[in-house]
């Protein structure tokens, strides 16, 4: 199993992720945290997109996408929220409905991105230019939510750097699975910069799709 660093190197940190989930299952910021992860598992299936080129992890049964990408996915997209939403749990308004505009918006985003890699950009770059594009249009559109964004980059960033770099440790060979001669190979603090630089336009994005499908609200803080 040594050589299933994917899968063994996220269960704890999905595990982590559900117990403090189901500790505060009570709260609206949970709650919503948990339907980020439910929402981000599609996500999963973008891994096919990256196999081979920007990474070859092993994966139970050798296919292209496995379980471990959908629980990464899962656990990346709950993680996102908590840190996005935390320092604003007390200001977030749960709004009611969905808004599809949202998922048609994130599809042609996607559409973007698989139409950037086969006209010949490299797949990690065309996931950047395209979130990159949705971020902007959902800023746009809802401005009062760029809070989340900010706080999204400043939390999420430095956890997912400290998770990838205690992975590595425990894992030395991880790190082996990523392309080490790609576009986004050279390491930064020891991880690969398309790992920071996708940390970053998922820690921005990410928060800003949920809150704007749920119609979520941050109220500006109470002057003292």
């Amino acid at each position: 199993m040594r050589s299933h660093a994917y899968l063994l190197a996220n269960l704890p940190l999905l595990a982590a992720v559900s117990l403090l989930l189901f500790r505060m299952r009570r709260s609206e910021y949970c709650r919503l945290a948990l339907g980020s992860g439910v929402a981000c598992l599609p996500c999963g299936l973008l891994a096919a997109m990256h196999n081979g080129e920007y990474w070859s992890p092993v994966r139970l049964g050798g296919f292209p996408i496995g379980i471990e990408d959908f629980i990464f996915t899962f656990t990346a997209g709950a993680a996102a929220w908590l840190a996005a939403a935390g320092p604003h749990r007390r200001r977030i308004v749960a709004g009611s409905g969905l808004d599809r505009r949202v998922l048609l918006w994130g599809a042609v985003s996607a559409a973007c991105g698989w139409a950037l890699w086969r006209v010949g950009f490299d797949c990690m770059t065309s996931t950047l230019a395209a979130a990159g594009g949705l971020l902007l249009l959902l800023v746009a559109r809802r401005i009062r939510l760029w809070p989340l964004a900010l706080t999204g980059v400043a939390v999420f960033v430095p956890f997912y750097v400290a998770v990838v770099r205690i992975q590595f440790a425990f894992w030395p060979d991880y790190v082996l699975a990523w392309n080490q001669a790609g576009p986004w190979a050279a390491r930064i603090w020891g991880i690969p910069a398309g790992e920071i630089a996708w940390a970053v336009s998922f820690a921005a994005l990410w928060p800003m799709v949920v809150a704007s499908a749920l119609n979520v609200e941050v109220k500006p803080p109470q002057a003292p």
